[in-house]
């Protein structure tokens, strides 16, 4: 009896590589239809994030513009804007703080540092207190580098 001949050579090394690429490939098309579903809304939502004792609210209208008000009183605003936003999008076409307390512009001085924002709105200027100062700090420094158009 004749012996039969495997035509593909599947080893245990071919046969990883497929499952692997085609693990990568699925999770690859998952995300860009996810990417492409988020990037192209339907209506405008209005998102109220959980930073704690603090403020911020983000606002995605159905032409796709961003608009953030406040920023709660750290850093915590970053990774709520992340997981709404997603990881590649770091531009805010406004951001608005409404007064100078620490829970509503404190996270906005990290969201300075690390999103491009077209327009800002601030109210309350010239405020001495020490969070202003800071967000003052970042304002100026987010105008020096480029990540702030204009501000208001």
């Amino acid at each position: 009896m004749a012996k039969s001949q495997n035509l593909i050579p599947w080893n245990s090394y071919s046969m990883g590589f497929i499952i692997s690429a085609f693990i990568i490939l699925a999770a690859l098309g998952v995300y860009f239809v996810h990417q492409i579903y988020e990037s192209h809304y339907q209506e405008t939502r209005v998102i109220f994030f959980n930073v704690g004792q603090g403020d911020s609210i983000l606002i995605r209208t159905e032409q796709g513009h961003d608009i953030l008000i406040d920023g709660g009183p750290n850093n915590t605003v970053l990774k709520r804007l992340q997981d709404e936003l997603g990881f590649f999008d770091r531009t805010l076409d406004l951001v608005i703080a409404t007064h100078p307390d620490l829970d509503h512009i404190g996270g906005l001085s990290h969201v300075l540092n690390r999103y491009t924002v077209k327009t800002l709105m601030v109210s309350g200027h010239g405020a001495t207190t020490t969070p202003a100062r800071i967000f003052t700090a970042a304002i100026e420094n987010a105008l020096q580098h480029g990540r702030l158009s204009t501000t208001t």
